[in-house]
């Protein structure tokens, strides 16, 4: 008899993937320059408080987005894993990275929560 299989993986890995391209998405912008993160920075360099040098900030942002990045990789392959029902922690070690990944309006950390809720529903549909 064949085993009844519910749509919870197909959702959570819909939810990685969607999470995963908001994140590279905004990390990519940041990155090749789209939004300007020097001029943002600037008006708050007026301040007299304002005690950084402004290369060093986003020479840190480039490198948080080069982490961001990398999570949105993992996320595809823990997308990819759980579409096939493959290596449960795995997914759940991708879907709890993108959480990490805020991505805009907190979309990216939204869509893996819900992304965690659906793989541990479906625990035992994984081999």
């Amino acid at each position: 008899m064949e085993e009844k299989k519910s749509k919870n993986p197909d959702y959570a890995a819909a939810c990685l993937l969607i999470s995963a391209v908001i994140g590279i998405l905004f990390s990519a912008m940041l990155l090749t320059g789209f939004m300007d993160v020097e001029q943002a920075l600037e008006q708050f360099q007026d301040t007299e408080e304002w005690e950084v040098d402004l290369s060093y900030i986003i020479y840190l942002v480039n490198i948080c987005m080069g982490v961001v990045l990398f999570l949105g990789i993992f996320q595809v392959t823990g997308a990819f894993m759980a579409y096939k029902r493959r290596y449960w922690v795995m997914c759940l070690i991708a879907s709890i990275a993108g959480i990490l990944m805020i991505g805009i309006l907190f979309l990216s950390s939204i869509f893996s929560i819900a992304s965690l809720v659906f793989l541990y529903k479906s625990k035992d549909e994984f081999s």
